[in-house]
This record gives C-alpha cells, structure tokens and sequence, in this order.
C-alpha cells in the first residue's frame, strides 16, 4: 500500500470519529444556549459553528475536547498509534519508537479537534441565521 492510501485510511477514521462527536454536541442540552431563548440556534453544534465561522471565542472547545478525550480512551492503543501517525506530533518526534500514551493521546485529541473545527467552519448555518438576530446579537456583544 502506499503512503497516501494509509493516509486516506485514517482521514476516514478521523472523519468517522468526527461524526460521532458531533452528534454527542448535538445532543448536549444546557436548557438554555449561550446565545439566549431568541436564538435562532437549535442546538450546541449550531451554536459551536457560528462562534467558529463570526470568529468569536469558542466556548465549547472544552466540552468538545472532554468528548475527544473520552472517545479516545476507549479506543485500543494499537488504533491511537496509528491515528497518532498524521499528527503534526508524528512529524516532529524525533526519538525512535511511540511516545508515551498521554502523548500520542493528546496528538490525536488536537487532530482530531482541528477537524471538528475545520467541519465547523465549513457549515452552512451562518447564511440560514436572519440578519435582524446576528445584529442583535452583535449589539448585545458591543454592551459587554
């Protein structure tokens, strides 16, 4: 097999894991998002995405990593290692062998997050969002 073959392998991987994630943030229900009772949100995806695409700090990051980081525990070591070897990590170690297992875990819990971001980012919420809402909402951000 060549290179770029294993390399799509695992991008599948990661997107499948993404999925999978996504749908856990979906269901996450705060009773209330951020973005108030008038939200034209309807869930914490939606309102993971548009703090990604407006460029507004993020703040279920944490959340989304905790979920990562669960997911990956549960994952056999052999599966990290071999996510482990499209991570900028894998690039730039330079000892012989594997890292340590909290190393190749948070190698893969950043990858894996930069694809949940980069899948954010290329939502198409913001354009279904009304402009009256995301001016309020810009208004209320101004007050703060």
């Amino acid at each position: 097999m060549k290179r770029e073959e294993v390399e799509h392998i695992l991008r599948e991987k990661y997107a499948e894991y993404t999925e999978k994630i996504i749908r856990n943030v979906k269901r996450l229900n705060y009773g209330t998002l951020l973005s108030g009772e008038e939200s034209e949100l309807e869930n914490a995806w939606e309102e993971f995405v548009y703090q990604v695409q407006e460029e507004e700090s993020i703040y279920y990051e944490k959340t989304i990593r905790q979920f990562i980081f669960h997911l990956l525990q549960s994952l056999p070591r052999s599966e990290l290692k071999l996510l482990w070897l499209t991570t900028e990590n894998y690039y730039e170690y330079d000892d012989t062998g594997f890292p340590s297992a909290d190393e190749v875990i948070e190698a893969v819990e950043d990858e894996m997050y930069s694809y949940i971001e980069r899948k954010a980012s290329k939502g198409t919420l913001i354009p279904q969002i009304s402009t009256s809402w995301r001016n309020r909402l810009k208004e209320e951000e101004d007050e703060v």
